[in-house]
Parts: C-alpha cells; sequence; structure tokens
C-alpha cells in the first residue's frame, strides 16, 4: 500500500523532505518530512473514520492543487476508502452527476469551493469545508 511505502521511508529516512510547498501567493515555503506528513495524514483519517468513512467508502475531494490534496489522498487510501478526485472546472450538474453516480459518502473540499460543491451534493451528502485536521490550521485560502 501506499501507507506501507511511506512507513518504510519514514523508518530509513524520517526527516527527509517529503513536500514542499511553495504557494503562488508569496507566502512562506512550507515543508513535511515523512514523518510529519504521516502524522498531517493520520489527523485527517481519524477524522474521516469519526464522520464514518470505513474501508470500501468513496470520498469526493474537490480541491485545487494543494498539500491538503495529498494529506486526504493518502488518508482515504490509508482507511481502504476510494478517493473519488473531481474536476474543479466541473459544472454544478457534472458535479451532481458525478457525486451521484460514484456514491460518495461525503466530499472534502476549500471554503472557495464550498457553496459549488454543497448544491451539487444536495442534501444528502455531507459536504467538510476544511473543518477536517487537515496540516494547517485552516486551509479554507488557497
Amino acid at each position: 500500500s501506499v501507507r506501507w511505502l511511506l512507513e518504510d521511508r519514514i523508518a530509513t529516512n524520517p526527516d527527509g523532505d517529503f513536500l514542499v510547498w511553495v504557494p503562488l501567493d508569496g507566502t512562506a515555503t512550507q515543508r513535511w518530512t515523512y514523518r510529519t506528513f504521516l502524522q498531517e495524514v493520520d489527523k485527517v483519517a481519524s477524522g474521516l473514520v469519526e464522520r464514518g468513512i470505513e474501508r470500501g467508502h468513496f470520498v469526493g475531494v474537490e480541491m485545487g492543487n494543494r498539500p491538503e490534496f495529498l494529506f486526504a489522498w493518502f488518508a482515504i487510501q490509508s482507511l481502504g476508502a476510494v478517493m473519488v478526485a473531481t474536476n474543479t472546472r466541473s459544472s454544478d450538474d457534472e458535479l451532481q452527476y458525478l457525486l451521484s453516480k460514484a456514491s460518495v459518502r461525503m466530499v472534502l473540499t476549500e471554503s472557495a469551493r464550498e457553496a459549488h460543491v454543497r448544491r451539487a451534493a444536495g442534501p444528502d451528502i455531507p459536504v467538510d469545508p476544511g473543518q477536517l485536521p487537515m496540516g494547517r490550521e485552516d486551509f479554507s485560502s488557497p
């Protein structure tokens, strides 16, 4: 599994860089080592479990390119769930079609996309606009 590969790398190089994020807005570069990246993944996985996500469930992820996308992907995979990555340029109707056909249990998104995702998800699919512990205190801004 991807998690096993990450854990294996932690055993040999725990403090090596896993992810280096250079935001386009000029804010400070952020770094996650193999160890700190897995800690963030585990936080997200715990939040997903608390919201009822289990092995085999489908979880939508509607985010731009950002570290939290990777935290979500690894967390979902580590639970044995399936990530349904969406196209951030989809219309409400296109996103609604994808979410319903994939039978997603919830959607992780960022606050800038929340209204669009809520319209597409409707009342039956929970939408989490950055409330899970996703690495940074607030990941609502790209």
